[in-house]
């Protein structure tokens, strides 16, 4: 979810940033009248095979160079952790101020698992993430982070390539169980969750190593096809039937196209301010955005003919409050945990 190389490649954060309104409008989508982004869950398989391409780029020289797993992982927890730490307190205060039946001791537990980016798996409900859902996948992409670090020396392009379509393998037996790629966030789907972003991340790794090897689009120039398709793949409609084999394909050939594509293209100068924003947008937009859902959605149910407008007006001001949060929070915080922890990329 989390770019690493910041503005290295300035197409692929603007790619994540249309990801993330995805995601957005995908969450809102029953309070709106518009049919976009319905398949707005695939945009955490773009996160994936991104998050992989990203930190091979920034981290794998430098880990088989000698940075240590601690020093690592010490990078990722603080580029991760303060966001999870605000949506979970933003996601526990919607939760005591909305729903007069939550339990203190079951909300306590499940909020000191999530504030350690770890499931929980007590108390009702499916959700491994109850306070703040999203961050499921957050917590997936630390556990590959870290896998990834601790084994990159042994991890060929062979072994890459054999692990990738073991993830794929499992991922496919969960879609064709329930019928999506939409797995992972549930206690019960703990596998299909692993499979999936096994393969996502790790398609990521391989596309990075072999982005010498495969020659650039010849529509390089046009820094404005990647995020297009990346909002079309979001908002095709597709049926039943198909879904399973189509989220299954997006994930194994879709995402690491995509990838290929924004990787390869370079945006017009006018276009880097817009890129950029796009990409300082998306972590703050996905980690703190669902709670404003769900007040989003209690109001809707108490005047259902103002859905739309309640809803728009409230991802405008998911949207808003991101930026800030980035900015005046987000930002400041990694830099003084960065400092006490002494920390260097």
């Amino acid at each position: 979810m989390t770019g690493v190389s910041r503005h290295s490649y300035p197409v692929l954060d603007g790619m994540r940033g249309v990801a993330a309104l995805g995601v957005l409008v995908y969450h809102f989508k029953d309070l709106l009248p518009f049919p976009i982004f319905k398949a707005g869950y695939l945009a955490v398989d773009l996160f994936f095979c991104l998050s992989g391409f990203v930190i091979a780029h920034a981290y794998e020289g430098k880990l088989l160079a000698g940075m240590t797993f601690r020093h690592f992982a010490r990078l990722r927890i603080v580029r991760l952790w303060p966001l999870v730490a605000l949506g979970l307190i933003v996601g526990v205060a919607q939760i005591l101020l909305l729903s007069g039946t939550a339990d203190p001791v079951m909300l306590g537990i499940g909020a000191l698992f999530n504030i350690l980016l770890l499931p929980n798996f007590v108390g009702p409900g499916p959700q491994m993430f109850s306070a703040n859902p999203p961050h499921w996948s957050l917590f997936y992409e630390m556990a590959v982070n870290l896998a990834y670090a601790r084994l990159v020396r042994l991890l060929s392009d062979r072994v890459l390539v054999v692990l990738i379509l073991i993830g794929f393998a499992v991922l496919a037996v969960g879609a064709a169980t329930f019928g999506t790629a939409n797995l992972g966030w549930a206690r019960d789907q703990l596998p299909f969750g692993a499979g999936r972003v096994t393969c996502g991340f790790l398609s990521g790794v391989l596309l990075h190593r072999l982005r010498d090897r495969i020659g650039p689009p010849r529509w390089r120039d046009q820094a404005w096809l990647p995020l297009l398709l990346t909002a079309l793949v979001l908002t095709l409609p597709v049926t039943r039937t198909v879904r399973p084999a189509f989220d299954c394909l997006f994930v194994l050939l879709g995402a690491p196209l995509l990838v290929w594509i924004g990787a390869n293209c370079r945006p017009m100068p006018r276009a880097l301010p817009l890129m950029r924003g796009l990409g300082s947008l998306s972590y703050p937009l996905y980690a703190l955005h669902f709670p404003l859902y769900l007040i989003a959605a209690d109001l809707a149910a108490q005047a259902p003919g103002a859905a739309a407008p309640i809803a728009i007006a409230a991802m405008l001001l998911a949207c808003a409050g991101s930026l800030v949060a980035a900015r005046f929070y987000d930002e400041p915080l990694r830099r003084w945990l960065s400092g006490r922890a002494g920390l260097r990329r």
